[in-house]
């Protein structure tokens, strides 16, 4: 009888310690969004690139050989200069070349940020402003040795915005003496320097406890260059896993949500850490930002 009574009580202790009674609140978490972004830019906006350092592209067949090889030229420079390559493709080209004039076309006027090139999708990612395709229109002939014009427009489609610089060949007025600056150089290898892959990242975390039941709101993204399909969340509270789900699957640029409730803490005032990866263990552009921390906010008591 002794030992049912004391099983009892132990039963009745457990039960009363887990029964909600205070309400209590943690600090919440939010990314910095800026980690990372240069804090000055050539470009439209900054961190302005293609997937991969090789970016695929064609030329319309209306284009006069000449216009080919200035392009071709073009390209070579950039090869030359830079940790970008460049080559031909199909129809599902990054970036084409075109010999009319598109300024006079209907619906065309919003696709060009500047000159006759520049992007047409982007995305963006926070991390990067994905480049999905590009176009420049070369129907303006070259009047110096160097292929002036076709390079100013190619780097239009690669995100870059015209310079103050008059030698430099993103200069608004293109002159046969202007180059193929430094400063665009070092932009470029310092934006393609990354791997084309997936980067997980928790941007907001909010969580409150009623005795020692936890409940919580998720906000996580994918600022990297490639398409998660498998995704795991593992919340621990004092170093002890408390809960482990599958969440949904999270598209380049793309922000999901996701929360639980009636979550069973361990005693005590637990410090919660909130752990996103991809179920596969694919290698990410940044792993430190798959990780979340929260503790109990001063006031402790939520509203």
């Amino acid at each position: 009888m002794l030992v049912l009574f004391a099983l009892m009580m132990w039963g009745m202790s457990a039960l009363w310690q887990s029964f909600p009674t205070e309400s209590v609140a943690y600090g919440a978490f939010r990314a910095n969004i800026s980690a990372g972004l240069p804090e000055k830019s050539y470009q439209f906006y900054p961190n302005m690139r293609y997937r991969n350092r090789t970016i695929t592209y064609t030329m319309e067949s209306a284009c006069t050989p000449k216009k080919q090889q200035d392009i071709a030229k073009a390209l070579g420079m950039l090869e030359a200069r830079t940790i970008l390559q460049f080559k031909q493709g199909g129809n599902t080209s990054e970036i084409t070349f075109t010999c009319a004039d598109l300024r006079m076309l209907p619906g065309n006027q919003e696709h060009f940020v500047a000159g006759e090139g520049g992007p047409l999708d982007l995305v963006n990612t926070t991390r990067y402003v994905v480049i999905l395709s590009g176009q420049v229109s070369l129907y303006r002939s070259e009047q110096c040795d160097t292929p002036v014009l076709a390079l100013h427009e190619t780097l239009h489609a690669l995100g870059f915005d015209h310079s103050k610089n008059v030698q430099s060949i993103m200069y608004p007025v293109s002159e046969c003496q202007q180059t193929l600056d430094s400063f665009i150089v070092q932009q470029i290898n310092t934006v393609y320097r990354e791997d084309p892959l997936p980067d997980l990242a928790i941007e907001k975390v909010t969580a409150r406890a009623q005795g020692r039941m936890l409940s919580f709101d998720l906000n996580y993204t994918n600022e990297g260059l490639l398409d998660v399909q498998n995704v795991s969340l593992v919340v621990s509270a004092d170093g002890k896993v408390v809960k482990v789900a599958s969440l949904m699957s999270v598209p380049m640029g793309k922000r999901r949500a996701y929360g639980a409730s009636n979550v069973l803490l361990p005693q005590g005032d637990s410090v919660l850490e909130f752990a996103i990866t991809e179920s596969n263990d694919a290698p990410e552009l940044n792993l430190e930002n798959n990780l979340a921390t929260l503790t109990l906010s001063p006031q402790k008591t939520a509203p």
